[in-house]
């Protein structure tokens, strides 16, 4: 019993590590935002500070990739140090261990067919204007930014720092103190409760159900994290690029029908024999 306390606080620990990151890296960008606003508008000869604060919102809301980037960096920083202080081997702790040929593709074709069953779904669910519309301003921030802010922080960083942390820390320390099914269910919604906008927790909590199951099969939170990135990478193409203006309900509901045998097949297929072998292949703390 004791164990499974020490397990779940260690879980929580990691957790606290993502979070207080979060918060020190808007901190810090935030900060570099408002000096290069406060910069230009003394450049400027702008004197009014509704229009220095209006500038830097506008900052912030336009490279959103940046405080994603800069939080991750601090995440793994925090890790690194704390697995040197502990001479420990960091990559050993996350579960970033090899992952076969056949997991990496599957968690590719996953991440691609989950972003089709988000989209499709959420067309199809009654949800209020008010809903739409914060959910729609939410995600704004996200493409309003360059192609190559958005690749660095949505593609790349986002999907990195939250596997490690949701999956190869908070999720592997659940389950060693509760049955699977529950530390899967609530690893997954403390991962959906970060990302705030009230669809967003939904849709999240779901995806990281999906991502919690693909670890636990393979042992190796690699699969999860190109899954991760395939799904963030294709929300970004379809969002950055003329592609939008195909990304029609009537294109989403044709996908819709191949997107969901798509997720249960290559499940079946691809992690039907792994569960024993990513048993062994939990690394203890």
């Amino acid at each position: 019993m004791k164990e499974r306390f020490k397990n779940i606080g260690r879980g929580l620990g990691y957790f606290g590590i993502y979070f207080a990151s979060q918060l020190a890296g808007s901190f810090i960008s935030s900060m570099g935002f408002g000096i290069y606003a406060g910069y230009k508008a003394a450049r400027d000869g702008v004197t009014d500070s509704g229009k220095i604060m209006e500038s830097t919102m506008g900052l912030i809301q336009n490279n959103m990739g940046i405080m994603v980037i800069v939080s991750a960096v601090l995440a793994i920083l925090t890790l690194a140090i704390i697995y040197k202080a502990r001479h420990e081997k960091m990559s050993e702790k996350i579960n970033l261990k090899p992952a076969s040929a056949k997991h990496i593709l599957a968690g590719a074709g996953i991440g691609t067919a989950m972003y089709i069953l988000v989209v499709g779904v959420l067309m199809h669910l009654p949800l209020s204007e008010n809903m739409l519309n914060s959910y729609a301003e939410s995600a704004n921030g996200l493409f309003s930014q360059s192609v190559i802010l958005a690749i660095i922080g949505n593609v790349i960083a986002a999907p990195v720092i939250e596997e490690i942390i949701f999956r190869g820390l908070l999720f592997d320390r659940f389950k060693k103190a509760m049955p699977v099914g529950l530390a899967m269910l609530l690893s997954s919604v403390i991962f959906g409760l970060m990302h705030g906008q009230i669809v967003w927790v939904c849709y999240a909590t779901v995806v990281g159900l999906f991502l919690a199951f693909i670890y636990h099969k393979t042992g190796s939170i690699l699969p999860g994290v190109v899954a991760h990135m395939f799904l963030n990478g294709t929300s970004t193409l379809v969002n950055c690029t003329k592609l939008s203006a195909y990304a029609t309900e009537g294109v989403f509901n044709i996908a819709l029908f191949a997107a969901v045998p798509a997720i249960i097949l290559i499940m079946v297929f691809a992690f039907r024999k792994s569960r024993e072998t990513a048993e062994v292949k939990v690394a203890t703390v």
